[in-house]
């Protein structure tokens, strides 16, 4: 069949995957960038070739993109089958000036092989997996990180209301040694965390274990409830804890436990429109 293709510039939403790396940020401030997007499919296949910087949200002046900050990459996907679809991509991050382990200002450059894969199999199973490895320089310092996640859910019954149980584990590398020159914390790009790691949005896919238990049902076509449990760890007691936006909140090396605590979640969704989604919750920390 012939090649269809699509070309989106200016200041934009996008969407990758499951948008563990580039997403919207729902709830709260959305995010936009100012990029280019060019969208080439055939058939069951399709990438995207992206190039562009995030914006900044300033009340005083109008939004302009970040300084010195910038992306590119490209991103593939292709539905072999109802059983399988992957998305294989390599994305890459510029930053300006930021400072090395021992305090020397450069230049970095990162880049991010991953691939994602989903599905549906049979006995009502469904399942998501994603993997990747981030290599580069951050100034004088050479990045070595990895993330990656896996998802299994069974739709318990062959019902209209889908009632459906999940089981989730997230792994994001963190930095064990501050002075090796070796800068070992995930990169997380600019991701929805909110669907994640718990409503409360504390946390970031970034120096952290986080295992998921969750149940949801759809009693309405246009409403869905959804409850789950979190339990989150760092991955180094020498790297900081790090909050949805990817800001270190608290670093303290001689913690004796990496254990950071647990979650529940409850949550209701309705779609009322196709524009418009309305959003209620409970979520407490321990």
């Amino acid at each position: 069949g012939p090649v269809n293709f699509n070309l989106r510039a200016g200041r934009q939403d996008l969407v990758f995957g499951a948008e563990r790396l580039i997403g919207p940020a729902d709830w709260g401030m959305s995010r936009t960038f100012d990029a280019l997007d060019l969208t080439l499919g055939r058939g069951a296949f399709k990438v995207d070739l992206l190039a562009g910087s995030p914006v900044l949200i300033d009340s005083t002046r109008i939004d302009r993109h970040k300084p010195g900050e910038h992306f590119y990459g490209a991103y593939a996907s292709w539905k072999a089958s109802p059983l399988f679809t992957l998305e294989p991509y390599l994305l890459f991050k510029q930053n300006l000036l930021i400072k090395s382990e021992s305090g020397l200002l450069g230049d970095a450059l990162i880049s991010s092989p991953g691939l994602r894969a989903f599905g549906k199999l049979p006995a009502r199973l469904d399942y998501t997996a994603e993997a990747l490895v981030q290599r580069g320089s951050y100034s004088n310092d050479r990045v070595e990180a990895f993330a990656y996640t896996a998802t299994a859910g069974w739709t318990i019954l062959p019902v209209s209301w889908k009632p459906r149980a999940s089981v989730e584990y997230a792994y994001a590398s963190g930095d064990s040694n501050n002075h090796d020159g070796i800068r070992k914390t995930f990169d997380q790009f600019y991701p929805s965390n909110h669907g994640f790691y718990g409503m409360i949005d504390q946390f970031g896919w970034k120096n952290l274990k986080n295992f998921r238990a969750g149940f949801d049902i759809q009693p309405l076509s246009k409403l869905k409830l959804r409850a789950d449990y979190n339990d989150f760890s760092l991955a180094t007691t020498q790297d900081s804890l790090y909050n949805s936006s990817g800001t270190s909140a608290v670093l303290n090396r001689t913690a004796t436990s990496a254990h950071i605590g647990g979650e529940i979640n409850t949550i209701a969704l309705y779609q009322w429109t196709k524009i418009w989604k309305f959003g209620a919750g409970f979520g407490h920390l321990f």
